[in-house]
Order: C-alpha cells, then structure tokens, then sequence
C-alpha cells in the first residue's frame, strides 16, 4: 500500500468526465472514434499527464489521470477544444474528482472500463475498442499487428494525420486504420501493479454495485451540485467542475 502510494501520489490522481446523462451524440461513427482516440495520446504529450485508463463512450468521456489538478483540467479543455464541433457544441460540462486511496483507485478504474457494459452493449470491456480496456493483462492484438512507426512519417504527414505541430515520439506505433496504438500512451504497468493479477482486475471489473451509479456520478442532481465554475478541493463533499 505504501509503495503504491510512494509511486503514484494519490493526491495527484483525478477521474475526469463529461456528463454521461447528456443526450447529445459526441461519436457518430468509427471516424469520430478514431480522432477521439488520437487526441486522447495527443493532449496526453502537450500535458506531460499520465493516463491510467479511459473510455469513449457516444455520448461522454471518462478518463483516469494521474497529473495536477491544473494539469488535468488543461488536459481535458484541450482536449474538447481538439474535437472541435463534437464536443465543443454539446452540453459537455466536466466533472474533476480527485482519488485518495487505493482502494478508491481501482474501483474508479473498473467503473470506467465497465462503461460499456452499464451502456448494455453486447460486449466485453478487454474488448471494446475505443478505451484502454485492451491494455491489461493483454497484447493489445485487438487493433491488429501490423504497425507503422510514428518515426516513418514525414513531419507534413504528422500534422496532416493527427492535427498537431508536435511530433510524436519515434517509437510510438500507428495501426492500419490510423489509431494511435493505446499501449503506447496508457500507463498499463502502473495498472497491472495496483491490481497485481488477471484474478485481481478480474474481480473488480465484475464487481455489480447497483449503489454506485449514484456514487460515481459524475453529475449529481443539482441540487447537490456547486455552481458552475466553482472550484471545490473537498471532494468528499462536492465534485470539481467547471463549465464547457
């Protein structure tokens, strides 16, 4: 406990959302995926942030970072801003919660990579694309195996492919349809050391609280909720938010 706590600075760790009851569709198709995907390892670069996990849904967004307070609140507006008309014409208020504990850690984790399935899609979350589910006690073969290196493009191509003016590392691996490798840029080690085992992700993954839909919730009712705009450090009491 104590040395994941060493390695990881829990005060540091904030799960990052849009609202999940939002009935605007953010991802129309594979193409709004795929730049969602991208921009995910791009703002990730420009913050120096590290990504546990995350989760594209159609409608929200649900990230697990390990950064600043400040850091994570830049990572994500940059992000949104990144999306351009996907995210930034919607209701797409954002949620910062801070993670103090381990225990915390790895439920937050399981409940975003269990998106999917509260979502009722016939699928498992090791095997939903547009998330880090992939990136666990696996190979991350669902994207494929044949690569290109970032190091191979041009830095005309770069810009043109994945719309920034910083290149990307050499080492980083772009799969046939254009996605950013997720293994890459999701810090997967750091996961698989606070869980330990397959046994252990396992369980918290499968794990029915029907009592956390309210728990987790990004966006209480209202009246439960700051004002937009108002920063709250407690977040025992309140979560962190800002306005879109």
């Amino acid at each position: 406990m104590m040395e994941m706590e060493r390695e990881l600075r829990l005060e540091d760790i904030y799960h990052v959302c849009t609202d999940g009851m939002s009935r605007n569709i953010l991802f129309k198709d594979d193409k709004d995926f795929i730049k969602g995907m991208n921009a995910v390892a791009v703002c990730r670069l420009t913050f120096g942030v590290r990504i546990l996990c995350f989760c594209l849904m159609s409608n929200h967004v649900h990230f697990i970072i390990k950064g600043t307070y400040d850091e994570c609140v830049g990572f994500i507006r940059l992000y949104k801003k990144r999306m351009n008309g996907l995210l930034e014409g919607a209701n797409t208020d954002v949620s910062v919660k801070q993670i103090d504990t381990e225990d915390y850690l790895k439920t937050a984790i399981a409940y975003v990579l269990r998106n999917p399935v509260a979502a009722k899609l016939p699928i498992v979350p090791g095997e939903y694309r547009w998330s880090s589910g992939n990136c666990y006690f696996a190979d991350g073969s669902m994207y494929g195996r044949r690569f290109t290196k970032a190091s191979d493009f041009g830095s005309t191509e770069m810009r043109q492919r994945f719309n920034t003016r910083h290149a990307l590392p050499g080492d980083y691996l772009i799969t046939e349809e254009g996605i950013i490798w997720p293994r890459c840029y999701v810090d997967y080690k750091t996961v698989e050391r606070l869980y330990r085992t397959p046994a252990a992700f396992l369980y918290h993954l499968a794990k029915n609280m029907d009592s956390e839909k309210k728990h987790w919730a990004c966006f209480p009712s209202k009246k439960n909720c700051p004002s937009p705009g108002l920063s709250v450090k407690n977040t025992e009491q309140a979560p962190n938010r800002f306005p879109a």
